[in-house]
């Protein structure tokens, strides 16, 4: 049985979720983007992502949906007819015209002010790499304090179980952090499955939270379609973490003793404690690598969802027993290897930012409520 779930555990990654989320969002909206982008990209495919974003035929109009700008790139990446490919487009410049036109009316400047050109494009800009964002801001410090506390619980329970002795956040051994990470994140992506499901949606086709709910929920399939691809899901996030955690804890150790007191595939940092800079280091380093090394599960997941909303847009149903396998084959016959790398850069510059200040954050946390709880 675990032990008692600490208090330090869940306010820690509770903060520790909440930053990362306000700093990593707006470029995970731009590697779902480039991800759902059939046609080859110009050279600099993040300023031609971005450029997209507040482009649309006129200045303040915002129609953000990269692969649904030809409706015939759309039909050869998701393998719609041609009179769906053209419905889904036609609705989705609908919709998007509607919430933009929308949003600059409610935004309008009082009676006299007229806004310039630039703060108009910045406004849309933010508010487009913003989008998805409703429903991880809700739950991502809950979603982060169950993992965070679950992994903490489960590393000092496996500290115990070995016999080891002093403080198991000092004293580290990497295959209890492999084990703890893996399993938190396993329990933890029966939850984030639907968020990233309807994050994705959202992102890809331009619908509110409510919207992309509903749509998921109502077509065939009900609440399985929010579980769609959730194998590949749950690849990213246990998987994911089960090498970040220690690359994180191995690279902090490394950096501020030099490897001077590892012992064993354990550290002891009772002599030295990791500066900010320095856990920022090590935790950026260790998010790109274990991104790295999911990344073409992530592209898969994406490819999965968004096909998914787009077909449902004009009533197509797929088949979610057979999705991942269909992702799989469309992408290498259509890219080969680029299909499941695409949008990496953009992706990596999102990942290390991120991780530099969710880790220290939550160290940092805990350390401190340890401190006034004693």
């Amino acid at each position: 049985m675990l032990d008692a779930i600490s208090f330090e555990s869940v306010a820690a990654g509770y903060a520790s979720g909440c930053a990362g989320l306000l700093v990593g969002h707006p470029l995970d909206s731009l590697k779902v983007m480039l991800q759902s982008s059939s046609h080859s990209s110009p050279p600099s495919k993040v300023a031609a992502a971005a450029t997209n974003l507040t482009a649309g035929g006129c200045q303040s109009r915002v129609i953000p949906h990269l692969h649904l700008q030809s409706p015939a790139s759309m039909q050869r990446r998701y393998l719609l007819t041609s009179d769906l490919a053209r419905c889904a487009a036609r609705r989705s410049r609908r919709s998007a015209f509607r919430a933009a036109t929308a949003a600059d009316v409610a935004a309008a400047p009082p009676t006299g002010a007229q806004p310039s050109a630039a703060s108009t494009t910045n406004a849309t800009t933010l508010r487009a790499l913003y989008r998805g964002i409703q429903a991880p801001l809700v739950t991502v410090g809950a979603v982060q304090s169950l993992n965070f506390a679950l992994y903490d619980a489960i590393r000092r329970r496996l500290h115990r179980i070995n016999g080891r002795e002093g403080d198991y956040r000092a004293s580290v051994h990497l295959s209890d952090a492999s084990v703890a990470s893996f399993l938190s994140g396993g329990a933890v992506s029966a939850v984030t499955g639907p968020l990233v499901s309807i994050k994705i949606r959202q992102q890809v086709t331009g619908w509110g939270l409510r919207e992309a709910l509903l749509n998921s929920v109502r077509t065939t399939g009900g609440m399985k379609n929010l579980y769609r691809g959730y194998s590949v899901h749950f690849v990213c996030d246990a998987a994911g973490r089960a090498i970040f955690f220690p690359c994180y804890e191995a690279l902090k150790r490394e950096i501020s003793l030099g490897g001077a007191r590892w012992e064993g595939g354990s550290s002891s940092s009772s002599g030295s404690v990791p500066t900010l800079p320095e856990r920022m280091a090590a935790a950026a380093i260790s998010g790109v690598i274990a991104l790295t090394v999911v990344y073409p599960f992530d592209a898969i997941r994406t490819h999965i969802n968004g096909r998914a909303a787009l077909g449902t847009q004009c009533g197509v149903v797929t088949s979610g027993r057979s999705s991942i396998r269909q992702a799989i084959e469309e992408m290498w016959a259509k890219q080969g290897v680029r299909a499941f790398v695409r949008g990496y850069g953009v992706a990596a510059a999102r990942s290390g930012p991120v991780s530099a200040v969710a880790m220290p954050v939550y160290d940092m946390t805990f350390d401190c409520l340890h401190k006034l709880g004693k």
